[in-house]
């Protein structure tokens, strides 16, 4: 199993004390930059070069399998208006305003959306929904039909 590779190699570099940091970090779902900064740190503080250089391969092999990659939500709204995302960004600001009133706005300005400029939108949005997913769960999970998940209903 490459995690258990991963974990066992970065372990014996960084040191468990270390990787413990960064694990509870992964488990807490901390941001991708903050653990890489973490990681970065921990790398530079070890002594010898070749453990440093070991340190970083082992990184950037071990940040694909546990899948810390960047995912941007923005990508998802690249198809809205300037007005749109001006509307959406005032909501966001306000305190009053919750989660599920900014997704109730945008899903309306979805179903406002016609032709062309629809499709793209949903083309985004289901794109976007399958990176998140194999980010998430795998890249077998995002083969599976995309209706099949709890991302609203794109008609």
């Amino acid at each position: 199993n490459l995690e258990h590779y991963c974990i066992k190699n970065i372990k014996n570099v960084i040191g468990e004390t270390n990787f413990n940091t960064l694990r509870g970090m992964y488990m807490d779902t901390d941001p991708v930059e903050q653990i890489e900064t973490k990681f970065h740190e921990l790398v530079a503080h070890l002594s010898e070069e070749r453990e440093r250089l070991l340190a970083d391969h082992y990184g950037v092999f071990c940040r694909k399998i546990f899948r810390l990659v960047h995912f941007e939500p923005t990508d998802l709204t690249i198809w809205l208006t300037s007005k749109q995302k001006l509307a959406l960004g005032e909501m966001i600001q306000d305190p009053d305003v919750n989660d599920t009133q900014i997704y109730d706005k945008m899903y309306e300005f979805y179903m406002n959306t016609t032709g062309e400029a629809k499709e793209e939108a949903r083309d985004i949005i289901e794109s976007g929904c399958r990176h998140f997913i194999a980010h998430m769960f795998g890249d077998d999970n995002a083969e599976v039909p995309i209706s099949q998940y709890l991302c609203f209903s794109l008609q």
